[in-house]
Formats: structure tokens, sequence, C-alpha cells
């Protein structure tokens, strides 16, 4: 599904996201509610093409800066095509300013689809590391 977010809505996204790190001993860690009582690392999202810092020390919901888009800030009040699953684009995992964003477009096909197709046709495909996100804590 494709969904209309605002540069907001995003930030908010990402900030979801950021709760997924928690710091102990000094360390980076996987927040203990994504851990226990079942692993629920689908609850973490990575954005890309976008490029951001993550600082775990910060409390949660002021953890995200430096977003940007191809080397621009991301504007908060503009509006972005967002490419997601249907279980985020619905609200999965209470990502409920997704659930809130207008659609803009149901392939009514599951991403798995997309890859096997992908697969199919390329049996081998190189993936390049981007290094977009930063995660401060440590």
């Amino acid at each position: 599904m494709v969904k209309a977010l605002t540069g907001k809505a995003i930030k908010a996204a990402l900030e979801q996201n950021a709760e997924f790190f928690t710091l102990k001993d000094g360390h980076i860690i996987i927040d203990e509610r994504f851990d226990h009582p079942k692993k629920q690392y689908y609850n973490y999202d990575m954005f890309d093409p976008l490029v951001y810092t993550i600082d775990v020390r910060k409390p949660v919901g002021s953890r995200v800066s430096e977003i940007t888009l191809h080397g621009e800030p991301l504007k908060m009040d503009a509006t972005y095509q967002v490419a997601m699953n249907n279980y985020r684009a619905a609200g999965g995992g209470d990502f409920h300013m997704y659930k809130a964003a207008p659609l803009i477009h149901d392939t009514q096909k599951e991403i798995v689809e997309y890859l096997i197709e992908a697969l199919e046709k390329e049996p081998v495909i190189e993936i390049t590391h981007q290094n977009n996100i930063t995660i401060l804590g440590d």
C-alpha cells in the first residue's frame, strides 16, 4: 500500500521506532517490551531513503533528529508517498499515524509476492548497504 504521510507523521513513526531501543549498563539494547513475552522485531521499521539519527540517551518522543531525504531536510508540513505493507497501513503495531493517512494506492499484493517475482527475474540481487541510520547511546 502507498499512503500519503506528512513529514510530521513520518517523524512520529520514526520516534515510535526509536522506542525499540533502550540503554542498559551504558549499552544500546532492544527494549524488553519488544523482546518479552514474545519477540516483536516486526514492530521496528527502517525508512529508506531517509537519513536520520536516533539518540537513545534522549527521552522517548525526542530521540530522532537530522532527518533528510535526498540530502534535504524532511519538511514537517509537506506530504510524502510512503510504501508499506497492509498490516502497517492499517495501523498495526500501534502505528496510528498510518491508519489515519490517506490511501494513494493499494496493489492488493503481498510484499512477498513482489520479492518472489523479482527473484524469478533476477535470482541474484545485490543490495548495497546504505548506512542511513545513526544510533547514538553507547
